[in-house]
């Protein structure tokens, strides 16, 4: 049973941030981003395998400024909220 690992790169981000994640099951993640008012600007779903997976969400629409991104993954059992800089 593998452990779930969570890494965010690179952070400041200019076009695409990466998301590392080693999931011990099958599932499917989903991707929110906060503005810093809270408003929703971008929601992204992504299939999980057992397992170590790469997903890159595209930022380059959005303005400079300060974000929370949150995932959440294997039926909402885990969830990880990071801030991230937008240059």
């Amino acid at each position: 049973n593998t452990a779930d690992v969570f890494n965010v790169w690179p952070n400041p981000v200019t076009d695409m941030i990466n998301i590392n994640i080693t999931a011990g099951n099958q599932s499917v993640a989903t991707i929110n981003v906060f503005n810093s008012k809270g408003a929703l600007v971008k929601k992204q779903t992504a299939t999980l395998l057992s397992g170590n997976n790469l997903v890159n969400v595209y930022l380059k629409g959005l303005a400079a400024g300060n974000y929370q991104l949150s995932i959440e993954w294997n039926n909402g059992q885990m969830k990880k909220t990071v801030q991230i800089i937008k240059q």
